[in-house]
């Protein structure tokens, strides 16, 4: 329907929303994919892609499965998906909630990426350490913050 309707955001959104409801993470991330395209500056769609692709992996994964285990398809979603954010944020297409900074740290996290992770956080021009700046001044999103990065560590 939506394919019939391709200007039309609330039917794209719906679209998306029907298939994310659904919990079919592989059709999401192409809806979330292809509605970004149509709608560049609906960032939105931009991040609902790369969760799409994470979810696709940790969904698929065996709990315990660590980083090194991981099949290269597996590393190639979590990879695309880390770079869509930090692009995002690089662009200046985020708002700086506490959800992406935490997603972002998510992604990371499920790699085994624990140098990169502190480097994001000490380096002042990364896409992490921007986004945490983006969260200073509000104490519950720092406190929140810091519990996120004491769990994932």
């Amino acid at each position: 329907f939506w394919k019939a309707n391709p200007g039309n955001l609330d039917v794209a959104e719906s679209y998306l929303l029907s298939s994310i409801r659904e919990g079919d993470h592989s059709k999401s991330s192409t809806i979330a994919a292809e509605v970004s395209k149509a709608f560049p500056s609906d960032t939105r769609f931009v991040w609902w892609c790369a969760m799409a692709l994470f979810l696709q992996v940790v969904m698929a994964s065996e709990p315990a499965q660590a980083a090194q285990q991981m099949s290269a398809q597996k590393r190639v979603m979590l990879g695309l998906s880390e770079a869509m954010m930090k692009k995002a944020v690089s662009e200046g297409k985020c708002k700086g909630t506490l959800h992406e900074a935490e997603f972002l740290v998510m992604v990371m996290e499920h790699q085994g990426k624990w140098n990169d992770l502190v480097n994001e956080l000490t380096t002042p021009s990364s896409p992490l350490s921007s986004l945490f700046e983006k969260c200073k001044g509000n104490k519950e999103k720092e406190e929140h913050l810091v519990e996120a990065l004491c769990n994932c560590c």
